[in-house]
């Protein structure tokens, strides 16, 4: 049963963040990133991956990905929306992380929120911040190219970004310190 957990550890390590309540689907199985059981979720079929912000959790349901190494690239993104929603709830812990006008952003943003199946989902602040995060983490991590969705022109600034706040070698460090090794990660 794979749950990820180093992996989440890091990642959450990472954003400065809490741990949130991660929950799979695997065949007929329901389990949580402990591997304790957890009631029976669906997820819209246009999503592999969903954060629930009011919850602070993240469902995946496994028998989406052919290739679990795209689970990688999913859980970084949810768990920066995690990161997005504790910037929004709590702006003053995060001063001088996160500018006023992104937090503004994302705060409309989840208002007036488009899910999966709505055109420009992917384009939106939240995602396109989850998405950069996730490319820069992945990349450094996995060495692999990363799929998305979004406009590449709109990404690439907040990629450059990312890669501002999260350097190469923070990122190793802290994959280091919870047993995960770049490019075996999938090994």
């Amino acid at each position: 049963m794979e749950t990820f957990l180093n992996y989440i550890e890091f990642l959450c390590d990472l954003l400065v963040i809490d741990m949130p309540e991660v929950q799979y689907k695997k065949g007929t199985k329901f389990y949580n990133q402990f591997g304790k059981p957890v009631a029976p979720f669906k997820l819209r079929s246009t999503a592999g991956g969903v954060t629930y912000h009011e919850k602070r959790m993240v469902r995946i349901d496994l028998n989406k990905f052919k290739d679990l190494s795209i689970v990688y690239q999913v859980l970084a993104h949810e768990l920066r929306h995690i990161f997005q929603c504790d910037v929004i709830a709590n702006e003053e812990g995060f001063k001088g992380e996160v500018d006023p006008q992104t937090i503004e952003a994302w705060r409309k943003n989840m208002d007036d929120y488009l899910n999966s199946k709505d055109a420009g989902h992917e384009n939106q602040p939240i995602e396109l911040d989850a998405t950069a995060f996730s490319y820069v983490v992945c990349m450094t991590i996995l060495h692999a190219p990363i799929k998305f969705s979004c406009d590449a022109e709109k990404l690439a600034p907040l990629v450059y970004d990312m890669t501002q706040n999260y350097t190469e070698s923070e990122i190793l460090e802290c994959a280091k310190e919870f047993g995960i090794q770049p490019r075996r990660i999938l090994a």
